[in-house]
């Protein structure tokens, strides 16, 4: 396992240097921005002298000012951290899929096991949409490991429900929605996890330490920005202009984050975002799309329905980033190749997790354990946020070593087909 990580960890570093001229673009641009503020002593705001702002989560902020401190505004430390961050990543699938894969396959051996175990961490350190994002910084390379852990440890509490289990999980969960708000989607999962064998006084009582953790960590951002900008905000300003983006009466089916690009130049939405504060601009977005949302519930559906679709479009966030320069200007002549490249492997990897959803129990499902019904539960309810608000294929990308958990057995078993000649050869992985 130990010379896995190490090779992941070096084709990652291999992309930190292959970026090394990579412009800050996009969202990147924020987080540099707010980070590099927090750094010189400035506050969490856009330009020093400005009122603080909540446009950003402050999770992966706080993690760039601090690598500011130490090393200056050097994006390339930042990369490099970006590609621990994506091998602890390869380390914690691995370790979720030794704590699943019992449950799921209980006849296998536990030597298949850990090779099953293994090429998770491969996939998830090698998948080449997961490297490429070493050498951008946004919020995803601090996000995924922490949704990995956290899943984990709500895993782990459904299982074993306990006060340290409860606490540990309601403070991960903290961590993954001041990071990237969709993460709030947790907060029921931690009711089914501790509900999961029944009603109890004590089910009830490890729940309500793991919610209450979690809602009291991720509330003093809350508080925050109520204090500061006199308004309600969860975790992140931006969630009213998104909510807008993906529900005017021109947003496009499908890809409704296209209608973003024109809309400096609308008129209801200049009127809109003249309010003087950036609280009173977000809750005048959020009751304009809340009111279309009622005015047209039947085109809100499709919507939804055709947001979900973008959500699980075939990856090709790399490759735009790369035609960006975002990646450095001198490579922006790979982005067909990587998009080929990228679009094959999800393909590939969406076929075999539906290949090992079906063999788990979709086509049987009184005999479908918890195991493949808690990966169902995170994955439909991480889809739902991207429904009402708007999806794109880089919003899967946490999602992505869940359906990695699912392809493995599958791609292990063909794997053992081909090279045996035999699919049903006597080592191959077993449901039982």
């Amino acid at each position: 396992m130990a010379l896995l990580l190490f090779g992941i960890f070096c084709v990652h570093l291999a992309m930190v240097f292959v970026s090394r001229h990579g412009l800050i673009r996009d969202d990147a641009e924020s987080y540099v921005v707010l980070g590099r503020n927090i750094a010189k002593g400035y506050g969490y705001v856009f330009a020093p002298g400005r009122l603080p702002t909540a446009w950003r989560a402050p999770g992966y902020v706080v993690l760039l000012a601090g690598i500011f401190r130490l090393f200056g505004e050097a994006h390339w430390a930042a990369r490099v951290v970006n590609a621990a961050l994506l091998t602890l990543a390869a380390f914690l699938s691995y370790r979720f899929a030794a704590q699943m894969l019992p449950g799921m396959f209980p006849k296998m051996a536990p030597r298949e096991r850990n090779a099953v175990a293994m090429l998770c961490a491969g996939l998830i350190g090698f998948y080449p949409e997961l490297v490429g994002l070493t050498g951008l910084l946004w919020s995803e390379n601090l996000f995924i490991p922490l949704f990995l852990s956290a899943v984990s440890a709500l895993f782990a509490f459904s299982k074993r429900p306990s006060v340290s289990l409860a606490l540990l999980s309601g403070a991960l969960t903290a961590c993954c929605i001041l990071t990237r708000s969709t993460s709030v989607i947790l907060l029921p999962v931690i009711g089914f996890c501790a509900l999961r064998n029944g009603f109890s006084s004590f089910a009830l009582r490890n729940g309500a330490i793991a919610t209450v953790t979690a809602l009291l960590l991720a509330g003093c951002w809350t508080a925050r920005n109520y204090v500061v900008m006199g308004n309600f905000i969860l975790v992140e300003s931006n969630v009213g202009y998104n909510l807008y983006v993906g529900n005017r009466p021109d947003t496009p089916m499908p890809f409704a984050w296209k209608r973003a690009a024109s809309l400096p130049e609308d008129a209801l939405y200049q009127r809109l975002n003249a309010a003087p504060t950036e609280g009173e601009r977000s809750a005048a977005l959020t009751k304009a799309a809340v009111a279309q949302i009622k005015r047209d519930p039947l085109r809100t559906a499709l919507l939804a329905a055709t947001k979900v679709v973008d959500f699980w479009l075939p990856d090709f966030f790399i490759a735009l980033n790369l035609q960006s320069g975002a990646l450095g200007p001198e490579n922006m002549w790979l982005w067909k190749p990587v998009l080929a490249l990228t679009l094959c492997s999800y393909l590939v990897i969406v076929v075999f997790a539906i290949a090992g959803s079906l063999r788990l129990g979709l086509a049987r499902p009184a005999q479908t354990c918890w195991e493949f019904r808690f990966v169902l539960l995170i994955v439909a309810l991480y889809t739902l946020p991207h429904a009402l608000v708007y999806g794109n294929s880089r919003y899967h990308l946490p999602l992505m070593p869940l359906l990695f958990l699912l392809a493995a057995p599958v791609i292990r078993r063909a794997w053992l087909a081909l090279t045996a000649g035999n699919p049903f050869a006597a080592n191959a992985p077993s449901r039982g």
